[in-house]
């Protein structure tokens, strides 16, 4: 009975850890924030004028009464926070400004303003709403990309489309987890839809650069957090370099390294279309461990670079390195 009395009064005084949602509806902006046992308070926010878009700015604080006052969330202690924030709460509003207002020449990253609380409900709602967002315009990305560039850069829409669900589906593998809930129902879900369709519609955006000549050398991306460096030598051999960091996260990353020698043997032209095949070894292994080998096809052509990597050694691996990668041209080295 003391424990359910004690329990009941953490409740009414407001120290049960807490997590609310908010959205400004007109900046298209929205806001989690999470507070503890302590009335310590995070905040993340979001602009969702680009549907799916990541969390694009953090900040910390302290609540007292009906305020908090914090700051943009930094590594370092020592670093400088300024210009502080005072969020005012009531059951169904907050309204956000400086904690000065009347300080001259502070920078605001464009959290300030008026927000209401989201509920259950309306959650659920608006992550629909901006998966449908993502969705249509991953639709227009593949219309728009189709008609333009080259024509031997047309093939990368109907393969990565061809990809598209399996490709999904391995993101969300990684970026969500239901909690009791079935996704349909979970706004979290919807939210995860979207961000992975906007990582979609941003590749399909992109348009090949037009120093592009079919060549290896270069860098490559997937979108989904998947990096290929090729680097030619004069023998005709590659160095390859393949990574991949999936997951939103950084306690739950995958993160894969695979890097080596492609020998010139492998390495062939036919027309348009080049290929390349070696066994790679794998980086990061337990140390004395004999390394863990990848076995690595590639193929060059228009401007993109197609994967194939199978693992030699059973592993439980959520991350991937297949896919389609957009070509970049080799940096230029500053003077």
């Amino acid at each position: 009975m003391r424990a359910l009395k004690l329990l009941l009064f953490l409740c009414s005084t407001g120290f049960a850890a807490e997590t609310t949602y908010w959205i400004d509806e007109v900046g298209q902006r929205q806001l989690t924030m999470v507070e503890d046992e302590a009335r310590r308070v995070t905040l993340s926010f979001r602009w969702t004028y680009d549907p799916g878009a990541l969390p694009g700015w953090n900040g910390n604080g302290q609540r007292a009464g009906d305020s908090t006052v914090f700051a943009v969330t930094v590594a370092d202690e020592n670093e400088i926070r300024d210009p502080f924030f005072r969020a005012k709460r009531s059951e169904n509003r907050l309204e956000i400004d400086f904690r000065s207002p009347d300080k001259p020449d502070q920078p605001d990253p464009g959290i300030r303003g008026v927000f209401t609380r989201l509920s259950d409900e309306k959650r659920l709602l608006v992550a629909k709403r901006e998966f449908e967002a993502a969705e249509a315009r991953l639709v227009l990305a593949l219309q728009n990309a189709t008609r333009d560039g080259r024509h031997d850069d047309k093939v990368i829409v109907s393969d990565w489309r061809a990809k598209w669900a399996d490709l999904r589906k391995k993101w969300l593998s990684i970026s969500y987890a239901p909690d009791g809930v079935k996704p349909e129902a979970d706004p979290l879900f919807w939210q995860r839809l979207a961000q992975a369709t906007m990582f979609g519609y941003a590749f399909n955006e992109q348009r090949v650069d037009p120093k592009n000549k079919g060549g290896w050398a270069g860098d490559y991306n997937d979108g989904f957090g998947g990096s290929i460096t090729i680097r030619e030598r004069k023998e005709g051999a590659l160095r390859i370099n393949l990574n991949c960091s999936r997951g939103l996260d950084a306690g739950d990353l995958n993160v894969t390294d695979v890097a080596g020698d492609i020998p010139a043997s492998a390495v062939k032209k036919q027309g348009e279309l080049r290929t390349a095949e070696a066994v790679l070894e794998l980086n990061g292994g337990a140390e004395g461990a004999p390394p863990k080998k990848v076995r690595v096809k590639l193929q060059r052509r228009g401007g993109a670079l197609w994967v194939e990597a199978v693992f030699l050694q059973p592993g439980d691996r959520k991350g991937w390195l297949d896919g389609i990668y957009r070509w970049y041209p080799v940096p230029e080295m500053a003077e």
